[in-house]
C-alpha cells in the first residue's frame, strides 16, 4: 500500500514537470489550457507570475479554478465569472494584491491559504454573498476585523496564523457559521460567540488560552469543541456548558487542568544536572520532589475526570479517546 502511494505521488511530480512553465497567463493561454467542455481548468504548479485582466473573459463555463502552487501576488478578474470554487493557495499574495473578486458572485469557496495575507479587503467580497467556506490557513493574519458581513458563510478556517485577539463584533458578522477552525495562533481568551447560534464545531488548539467563557454555553448546538494544548489550568466557565446537550467530542488534553495519571510516563528529571547545579540537593531529594510532584498531578488527573464525568455525562470522545461504546448511545 505504501508503494502504491509512492508511485502515485512520483507519478503527480512527473506530471507537473511534464506542463509547460506559463509566467504570463493570458487570455490565449487559457483557451489552449482549458477545454469547454469541462467546468474546471488546474494550472498548478505553472510557474505563473502575471494574469492579464480579461485571461478569463471566453472561460464561460468555467466553474473550479486551481491556482495553487504559482508566483502570484495579485489577482483580480475585471468579467463576471461563474466560477463557484476558486483555490489560490501557496503563492505570494499580499492584501493589495486581492483586488476585486466581486465579479465572482456565485463563488461558494475560496481557498487562500499558504500566502502573505494579513488581511482581505472587505470590498473584494461585497458581492460574494454565496460564499460558503473561507480558507486563509498559513497566512499572517493578526486579527479578523476585516471579516466583512458574509451572512451565508458556513466555514471560517484561520488556523496557523498570527491572531492575538478576535472580538465579538467581528465575529457576529458571521451568524451563519458552523465551523470554525481557529488552531495554532497566539489567543490568549476566545471571543463570545453568542452569536454564532449554529455552530457546530469549534477548534482552537494551540493557542494560549488560559480559561474558557462560560458564554459558550449559548452555543447549544455544538458537537465538537477541541481547546487541546493551551494554558487551561481552572474549571472556571467550562463548568457553565451545561446547556450542550448535543456536545459528543470534548480535547483539552496538553493543558495543565488535566493533571497526568500516574499510569502515563512522565519525563525523567535528570538527578546528576540537579545536583549538579546547587551541591546541596542530594539525588535522595530530588527523587522525592519528583515522587510528590507525580503524586499532584495523578490527584489532579483524577479530580479532572471526575469533574469531567459529572459535567458531561453524554460525551463520547474526550480528549481524543472514545469513553463510551457505539451502543451506548444507539
Amino acid at each position: 500500500m505504501q508503494r502504491g502511494k509512492i508511485r502515485q505521488q512520483h507519478k503527480a511530480i512527473a506530471d507537473v514537470a511534464e506542463k509547460p512553465k506559463i509566467k504570463k497567463l493570458t487570455k490565449e493561454k487559457v483557451a489552449d489550457e482549458h477545454n469547454s467542455a469541462t467546468d474546471h481548468l488546474d494550472l498548478a504548479h505553472r510557474g505563473i507570475e502575471t494574469i492579464e485582466t480579461n485571461a478569463f473573459d471566453a472561460a464561460t463555463t468555467l466553474k473550479r479554478l486551481d491556482l495553487s502552487a504559482n508566483k502570484l501576488t495579485r489577482i483580480a478578474f475585471t468579467h463576471n465569472m461563474c466560477l463557484t470554487q476558486l483555490k489560490i493557495t501557496s503563492n505570494v499574495l499580499v492584501d493589495a494584491g486581492i483586488v476585486d473578486l466581486s465579479f465572482c458572485k456565485q463563488l461558494v469557496t475560496l481557498d487562500l491559504s499558504d500566502n502573505k495575507l494579513a488581511r482581505l479587503p472587505g470590498a473584494s467580497l461585497r458581492h460574494c454573498t454565496g460564499l460558503r467556506a473561507l480558507v486563509l490557513t498559513k497566512n499572517a493574519m493578526t486579527s479578523l476585523e476585516w471579516v466583512p458581513s458574509l451572512p451565508g458563510l458556513t466555514s471560517l478556517i484561520v488556523s496557523h496564523n498570527r491572531i492575538t485577539e478576535i472580538s465579538a463584533k467581528s465575529i457576529s458578522k458571521l451568524k451563519g457559521l458552523t465551523k470554525l477552525q481557529l488552531s495554532h495562533n497566539k489567543l490568549t481568551e476566545l471571543p463570545d460567540l453568542s452569536a454564532l447560534e449554529q455552530l457546530t464545531e469549534l477548534r482552537a488548539s494551540n493557542n494560549q488560552l488560559t480559561a474558557l467563557p462560560a458564554s459558550i454555553n449559548h452555543n447549544v448546538n455544538l458537537k465538537i469543541v477541541d481547546v487541546c494544548h493551551n494554558h487551561i489550568d481552572t474549571f472556571d466557565g467550562l463548568d457553565q456548558w451545561t446547556s450542550l446537550a448535543q456536545l459528543k467530542q470534548l480535547n483539552l488534553r496538553g493543558n495543565p487542568i488535566c493533571g497526568q495519571s500516574s499510569t502515563l510516563p512522565l519525563e525523567p528529571v535528570d538527578t546528576a544536572k540537579e545536583t549538579e547545579l546547587d551541591p546541596s540537593i542530594t539525588a535522595a531529594t530530588v527523587s522525592q520532589v519528583d515522587l510528590a510532584e507525580r503524586k499532584a498531578l495523578d490527584k489532579k488527573n483524577k479530580l479532572y475526570n471526575f469533574k469531567m464525568k459529572r459535567l458531561f455525562p453524554a460525551l463520547i470522545v474526550r480528549d481524543g479517546q472514545r469513553i463510551q461504546d457505539k451502543r451506548t448511545h444507539g
